[in-house]
């Protein structure tokens, strides 16, 4: 599955929290420290758009960060597997700016 759908392209949105039980993370650590996460037996999406939350107690304000072409972090990213499944991981720090997703969504009108 994926969450939306835009001129063509299947966009998922990927949550994380800022706050882990061992510490809280800035944006710009966040940023440093953080995954794109592309699991191998989902259906495959286009892009990934990863959002930030400040914690769990508190959803009410999203940090929508940067994008990844999905093929991109499985050819370019570490694969992982853990006992629910294969996976791809490719730091946040690789991402493109939200603005030149804009732009491309305008451009495939």
């Amino acid at each position: 599955m994926f969450d939306f759908n835009i001129n063509g392209l299947k966009i998922d949105i990927k949550s994380s929290s800022m706050k882990t039980k061992r510490r809280v993370y800035s944006t710009t650590e966040a940023l440093s420290s953080f995954n794109f996460t592309v699991l191998r037996d989902q259906s495959l999406k286009d892009i990934i758009v990863q959002a930030l939350y400040p914690s769990r107690e508190n959803y009410s304000i999203f940090y929508f960060s940067v994008w990844q072409y999905v093929d991109e972090v499985i050819k370019e990213g570490e694969q992982k597997k853990i006992d629910w499944g294969d996976y791809y991981l490719l730091p946040l720090i690789n991402g493109n700016p939200l603005m030149q997703l804009f732009d491309l969504l305008k451009w495939r009108r």
